[in-house]
């Protein structure tokens, strides 16, 4: 499948791709354990339930690993634009 990724409303994007895939995030024991590593390493990585879905829907081979990347990148930016305009 190749995906078209919008300019704008990445979140609303993720979700609907979610929802008519019927996707959603279940946490792995792999999870867990990076979670582990993490905290181990004195970082804190605290994602959120859109990151989770775009997460579920690349283990579901909904999107490929080529369109992971820019997908949460999209998702990322629109987030820090939203804050920084708060």
């Amino acid at each position: 499948m190749s995906l078209t990724l919008p300019e704008k409303n990445f979140k609303q994007f993720i979700v609907d791709l979610a929802e008519k895939h019927d996707v959603v995030y279940q946490r792995t024991h792999l999870d867990e354990l990076a979670d582990t590593f993490t905290s181990l390493s004195g970082n804190d990585v605290d994602q959120d339930d859109i990151e989770r879905l775009v997460i579920a829907l690349r283990r579901a081979n909904i999107i490929t690993l080529d369109e992971f990347g820019p997908l949460l990148h999209g998702y990322l930016k629109e987030q820090q634009q939203e804050a920084d305009d708060d």
